[in-house]
């Protein structure tokens, strides 16, 4: 009798504790899945609102044919007086395919990139090293997924075409706080932009990481005593940089002008990106 009991006893207590334990996955999975819910809301919503990213866009401040600029260096560019850069914005569009340069295969999307690249650097002055950076960092969005070291903690990774970081991206926006209503239009300020938002963007608007990639080498430049200098501050950061004798024999650097020469000029020769109109 009592080892019926007894028997009756355990068989009550871990019925409760196998109850318990259903509970608590059922609990657990309910939360997965509301934070998957959440995640692919503030997906949609970056998406409600137009990324810029279309078969048109606008050159402000393209430098007529070679496609060079006054404050890229001579190694890498012709010196241009600035006052040669007209002001009216050029409209390109025109049907993309693959196209091979040498034994470099450029895919349609590169193509676009490369484009964007140029634009965006040209408003800061130096287009073909933006165009180099984005080729360094992703080959133009053709490796990667977009997110950098995924064994690095969430703030520390490196997102987007051009591998920027949350931090920078935020010390960009801080600095041109007009641009947070341009892409974050629901956040409307600069305290209301979480790192969620940024990552997100990052990953999903190539416009916006080249943009914003774009104005962090502009800020490095002006910090920087040469242009070699800035090419290897936009890798190992500004202070980083100040602690390097010579920046011409920093790999970054080399890997950046081998590729302004040899890759990001015959790209733009062979598309005449410079004079690209909608006929």
């Amino acid at each position: 009798m009592q080892h019926n009991t007894l028997v009756t006893k355990c068989t009550l207590v871990f019925g409760i504790i196998g109850m318990l334990i259903l509970s608590a996955t059922v609990t657990h999975h309910n939360q997965v899945q509301l934070k998957i819910i959440n995640t692919k809301l503030r997906i949609i919503d970056l998406l409600s609102v137009p990324t810029n990213i279309s078969p048109q866009y606008h050159l402000a401040g393209v430098v007529s044919s070679p496609a060079r600029c006054a404050n890229e260096p001579a190694i890498i560019a012709q010196v241009v007086d600035k006052h040669t850069v007209p002001s009216p914005p050029v409209q390109t569009s025109h049907p993309r395919k693959s196209i091979w340069i040498g034994k470099i295969q450029y895919t349609a999307k590169q193509q676009e990139l490369l484009e964007i690249a140029y634009i965006k650097g040209s408003r800061v002055g130096f287009p073909e090293t933006i165009q180099a950076l984005l080729l360094q960092e992703t080959r133009a969005g053709l490796f990667g997924d977009g997110i950098g070291d995924t064994t690095l903690e969430v703030g520390r990774r490196s997102y987007g075409v051009m591998q920027m970081k949350v931090g920078t991206t935020r010390m960009v926006l801080k600095k041109h706080k007009s641009l947070i209503l341009k892409y974050f239009p629901r956040r409307k300020t600069y305290n209301r932009l979480r790192d969620e938002d940024i990552i997100i963007k990052s990953v999903l608007d190539d416009t916006f990481n080249i943009h914003m990639a774009s104005l962090k080498f502009k800020m490095h430049r002006e910090r920087s005593k040469t242009w070699a200098q800035a090419v290897v501050a936009y890798n190992r950061g500004q202070r980083a940089s100040t602690r390097i004798g010579n920046h011409t024999t920093h790999k970054y650097f080399k890997d950046i002008r081998h590729k302004v020469l040899n890759e990001v000029r015959p790209f733009n020769d062979k598309i005449n990106i410079a004079t690209m109109v909608n006929l």
